[in-house]
């Protein structure tokens, strides 16, 4: 990419949550990576790279290790001598073993530096080599290994017959792919194996309740979100693309060199494809397997984390056992079947921060009900109630928080989701 249309996106970039600074090719041979990674990190962002790190210079591998990136994922797809080179062609194993050693060191010597952790695209050739590579990262202490299943999208030549059928995992491989994972999880309880595709979590018929759903969307239900979601995601390429995701990236919905990142995002196309992409009418979108999808029900005058919600609308992460986290920026929608209502929310709210309090705002259209505090270096659970007045059956309420709580900053955790507030329950009754 040009480096002043990056530095151009950089800049009109509006409260950036993570920025990945790759897609097609080795990005460590960039002229401006360190610059690039900077910019990004300025925007107050999580910064993340991946790459084959086998071709990497001495003195890239030093700026890399001393640089503002967050997280560096290495791709590792066998720990084969002779299959190595025919995966990576630049490259030799034992090259590669030296520069995450040379890595290491240089982060050490640091006292600083990216979180690592392992990229593997399983096929059938390579499964039986997870548990190695699960024993590899433990002994160079690295905790995460990321699974992606081999997926077509560019003709190549090679079919993948045994893994892929209508370029959807085969039952049988999925189940080899499952037992794989379970075993190497079983024998390495300290590293997370982390699969990116769901299909294996897939539910055969839908309810209210958002769940992974890998087959086309029947005429009766609704995205609800994916990995790749509209509202929060955008991918922009080499050339100054901005396509929606990954797998649609031949489409362009504007490009870099003729409109700025806020007029593409908030632009006519970008709308329609967002209206489209709920409705299930864009014919990617609805069979892809990565979709959460539901069928839309009455909405209820309570939210909980017992079962995940569709009426949590935007800016939430995966539930986790007792609560949900949002992001900084979030939207709950609920019932209001009375003229006056009150409405009970709990959550927790994180530590301050440089010496300043955490504030999470409360909005009902529009305008700001209420504000929850901590000024305290631990996490705070809240209690709050306001009384609301509703012309209409339903009431959406937002949430902003003024700190993004990175809770791989904080500790030894892979975990780089920037965090807002810990919702646990919001209740509508009679005032």
């Amino acid at each position: 990419m040009d480096f002043s249309v990056y530095k151009r996106l950089i800049n009109d970039l509006i409260d950036p949550k993570i920025i990945r600074l790759n897609y097609s090719g080795e990005s460590i041979h960039y002229p401006q990576l360190i610059e690039a990674i900077n910019l990004a990190s300025a925007s107050g962002a999580t910064v993340e790279l991946v790459t084959a790190l086998v071709s990497i210079k001495k003195e890239m591998l030093r700026k890399l290790a001393s640089s503002k990136l967050d997280l560096l994922t290495i791709s590792l797809h066998t720990l084969d001598d002779a299959a190595y080179p025919e995966l990576y062609k630049f490259g030799t194993l034992s090259r590669l073993k030296q520069c995450i050693s040379e890595l290491l060191i240089e982060r050490e010597k640091m006292g600083t530096g990216p979180k690592i952790d392992f990229g593997f695209v399983a096929m059938k050739s390579n499964l039986s080599q997870l548990n190695s590579l699960a024993d590899y990262a433990q002994r160079i202490g690295i905790t995460k290994i990321n699974i992606c299943p081999i997926t077509r999208r560019d003709p190549i030549q090679k079919p993948y017959s045994y893994e892929l059928e209508n370029n959807r995992l085969t039952p049988l491989f999925r189940k080899e792919l499952g037992a794989a994972i379970n075993e190497v999880q079983s024998l390495h309880s300290n590293i997370d194996i982390h699969i990116t595709n769901t299909e294996n979590k897939s539910v055969m018929s839908l309810d209210s309740c958002p769940r992974t759903y890998a087959k086309a969307l029947p005429e009766y239900g609704r995205i609800f979100s994916c990995d790749q979601n509209p509202w929060e995601t955008v991918h922009v390429l080499a050339n100054g693309s901005v396509v929606v995701c990954e797998v649609q990236d031949k489409t362009a919905i504007g490009n870099l060199h003729d409109q700025s990142i806020q007029e593409i995002w908030h632009g006519q196309r970008y709308v329609q494809f967002r209206r489209d992409y709920v409705q299930g009418r864009n014919s990617e979108c609805n069979k892809c397997p990565w979709k959460m999808a539901f069928v839309p029900g009455i909405l209820s005058t309570s939210v909980s984390v017992h079962k995940y919600s569709s009426q949590l609308l935007r800016g939430w992460y995966a539930p986790e056992t007792n609560l949900v986290w949002s992001k900084t920026n979030s939207l709950l929608i609920i019932r209001t079947p009375y003229e006056n209502s009150k409405i009970e929310l709990k959550g927790i709210i994180p530590p301050s921060k440089s010496g300043k309090p955490n504030k999470l705002e409360i909005y009902s259209q529009g305008s700001i009900i209420g504000v929850v505090e901590n000024d305290t270096d631990e996490n705070k659970e809240f209690f709050f109630l306001s009384t609301i007045k509703s012309d209409s059956a339903s009431l959406m309420l937002a949430f902003k928080t003024l700190f993004a709580f990175h809770p791989g900053k904080h500790s030894q955790s892979d975990d780089t989701r920037a965090l807002g507030f810990a919702f646990i329950s919001a209740i509508v009754k009679e005032s």
